[in-house]
């Protein structure tokens, strides 16, 4: 998207103006509602592509109502759909009047939604603010973050998924020789499944003895 363009389609975020469709978004029994366009959106989006030119009745109808998301980051990524702008400035207020944890799981909470709506542009933007984060985090803060992401998200071997993986194994690698880290392969199995995708593509190990696919076997079978 030019920075002309950019603009252009930034004035017309929730404006009626050519709007074919109003997005009613519902959380915790309240509603906002967008005026939007069908255009954008389908750009932007995987699933709206699917809700309007498939079988369902966003295809014919003039609204669409979506559940069970952060109102705030919906917002967010509705409006990313206009502009192409990740605003990390933006991304702080959302975090604003939270404590630190919320400053640092904004873009997994931000990379959830966007995974929810087949949002591959945003998913990567949110996946980068991630980088300086995880460069400086410790072991707890690395914990929550794995927590966080593998338990929220709708493609666990995604973007997010493979950065955090690469992260560790990066920057962290101490972090995989804790009980800690073993303790989240165990409970979260697609974590597992990551850490083995990534960790045996990068170090060619032909045994398959990684820490990850011996706790992926172990955890398969308590299952």
């Amino acid at each position: 998207m030019t920075d002309l363009t950019a603009r252009l389609a930034a004035n017309f975020f929730n404006n009626p103006n050519l709007s074919d469709v109003k997005i009613r978004q519902v959380s915790n029994g309240k509603a906002r509602e967008y005026y939007a366009h069908k255009a954008v959106l389908c750009m932007g989006s995987g699933y709206f592509v699917n809700a309007f030119t498939g079988g369902f009745k966003e295809a014919t109808e003039n609204t669409m109502e979506l559940h069970n998301d952060d109102p705030e980051i919906f917002e967010f990524i509705l409006k990313f759909m206009y502009t192409g702008v990740y605003d990390e400035e933006e991304v702080d207020m959302l975090a604003s009047g939270h404590d630190e944890d919320k400053r640092v799981t904004m873009p997994i909470r931000i990379y959830a939604v966007a995974d929810k709506y087949d949002m591959p542009k945003i998913c990567e933007s949110a996946a980068k603010d991630m980088e300086a984060i995880l460069n400086l985090a410790d072991d707890t803060l690395l914990s929550r973050v794995i927590e966080v992401h593998y338990k929220s998200v709708v493609t666990p071997n995604g973007i997010m998924g493979r950065f955090i993986t690469n992260t560790v194994l990066d920057a962290h690698r101490f972090f995989t020789k804790t009980k800690g880290y073993e303790s989240l392969l165990l409970c979260i199995l697609c974590l597992a499944r990551t850490w083995h995708s990534v960790f045996d593509a990068r170090t060619n190990c032909p045994c398959k003895t990684s820490l990850a696919t011996r706790v992926t076997s172990a955890a398969m079978i308590q299952r």
